[in-house]
């Protein structure tokens, strides 16, 4: 499932600068990560809403990047579902999606509590 349009690196870019796109842009999220440190405004508010949004767009930055480099290798003929659902075999045998599920509005626990963030260095 693609979240956003093809770029035009698809067709540009080697898949080398696309790497190189990919990690850049991970630096960013976790420079966006490092700065969640509240800070003070002048009139005693914290804009960790605004830093928290800085790294959600850091987020999409990286999942774009990488997006187009799933685009470059498809059209290089690799079947990109197919590795996508080993991965996720890989992933549920070694127990990663135990726990919580989705259930369209809230992460859910295994016995049925929402799971709320309550802050922190998680969020």
């Amino acid at each position: 499932m693609r979240h956003f349009p093809l770029t035009r690196f698809v067709i540009q870019a080697s898949v080398s600068e696309q790497i190189e796109a990919i990690t850049s842009e991970a630096l960013e999220l976790i420079a966006a990560f490092k700065d969640l440190e509240p800070v003070r405004t002048h009139d005693n508010r914290t804009d960790r809403a605004r830093k928290t949004e800085r790294l959600t767009e850091e987020a999409w930055d990286t999942l774009h990047a990488v997006e187009t480099l799933l685009a470059m290798l498809v059209a290089r003929g690799v079947d990109i579902e197919a590795v996508r659902a080993m991965v996720e075999e890989k992933n549920r045998a070694r127990g990663y999606y135990e726990g919580c599920t989705w259930n369209g509005e809230t992460w859910v626990s295994r016995d049925g509590i929402a799971i709320e963030n309550e802050g922190g260095d998680e969020t």
